[in-house]
């Protein structure tokens, strides 16, 4: 890719945002909130927080900007109505988390999979 590309390309994506304050606020804002909030859950110097913290700060942007990306707001046609238009990239979905042990050490996994396309838990 070259740099000239990449220029337009960052120009073209800041210049969206600085047109739209609510998605900085979801960008930025949202994760931040969302920290605080797990921080007041589980306590700042809880063993809890600091293993799930950490993770979470890295995984909130994303999922933030995977919602920005993915929702678009449309007008209907011949009506006052607005519509939300939501657009998955995937057909399932497979969550798996590790418990943590008393001792630090982890756990069985847990796993979770759901087919978006089925609507179905698997």
């Amino acid at each position: 890719m070259s740099v000239r590309i990449t220029r337009a390309v960052a120009l073209r994506v800041l210049g969206q945002l600085r047109r739209d304050p609510r998605t900085i606020a979801l960008i930025v804002g949202v994760p931040c909130v969302l920290m605080v909030l797990l921080q007041q859950l589980f306590g700042r110097s809880s063993p809890v927080f600091q293993s799930v913290g950490t993770p979470m700060l890295g995984l909130f942007p994303f999922i933030t900007m995977f919602l920005v990306t993915s929702v678009t707001m449309n007008g209907h046609g011949s009506e006052d109505r607005l519509t939300e238009n939501v657009t998955l990239n995937f057909a399932k979905f497979k969550q798996e988390y590790v418990p943590q042990k008393p001792d630090g050490s982890g756990d069985a996994a847990i796993e979770g999979t759901f087919h978006i396309a089925k609507n179905l838990k698997m």
